[in-house]
């Protein structure tokens, strides 16, 4: 849910970086900025896992930014969580 948080931060901050029309047709971010957080979650997981995002616009610096952050961190997550596993079986004691 970090990604969230972000997301939704940035969304307080800059409504005109997202467009949530697409999500739900006709919804005002400025009138209710809690009820777009499932929106965020859902942008979030989508960028975390690289599928990408309609939600984020693509001419907005700050929003991009948020997004890739999120896409990184969940490339890297994956890569460490590999390394550590492979890590665990080349260090086994041989008996």
């Amino acid at each position: 849910y970090l990604g969230a948080f972000l997301l939704h931060t940035l969304l307080l901050f800059r409504p005109e970086a997202f467009d949530l029309a697409l999500v739900s047709p006709g919804f005002d971010p400025s009138l209710h900025p809690m009820r777009a957080f499932p929106a965020m979650v859902v942008a979030s997981l989508q960028s975390l896992t690289t599928s990408g995002t309609e939600v984020i616009r693509p001419g907005d610096l700050l929003s991009s930014t948020g997004g890739l952050v999120i896409t990184v961190a969940g490339q890297l997550y994956v890569a460490v969580l590999i390394a550590l596993i492979l890590g665990r079986f080349h260090h086994r004691p041989r008996s």
